[in-house]
């Protein structure tokens, strides 16, 4: 499934918890509501997958398009975006961020 598109006729499903970590990673720029369902909808559905995230026994992915990422649950026809998780750069040094907390 890997570097695979998804299903382009499920309905997607933005949560609040995704536009909150929207809000607060691109907090320099200003953003329109439609603006960002657009963009976390191009991810979805131009977007590839970039691993499987857990738990395993549930459809949820890292796809990403653009350098832009999103975690997205497909179940019942629907993909459910659950967060999302910026640009790489941003990605990059939150992995930093991780690393230097639990390796002091």
């Amino acid at each position: 499934m890997k570097g695979s598109r998804i299903e382009r006729s499920a309905k997607i499903v933005i949560t609040n918890h995704a536009m909150e970590r929207f809000y607060s990673r691109n907090f320099e720029e200003e953003y329109t509501e439609s603006q960002i369902v657009k963009l976390m909808t191009d991810i979805v559905t131009k977007g590839k997958i970039e691993e499987r995230k857990q738990p395993y026994n549930r459809s949820i992915y890292r796809i990403t398009y653009q350098e832009e990422s999103v975690v997205v649950e497909y179940t019942q026809g629907k993909a459910i975006i659950l967060t999302y998780l910026g640009n790489r750069k941003l990605q990059n040094w939150y992995l930093r961020q991780e690393v230097l907390r639990d390796h002091p």
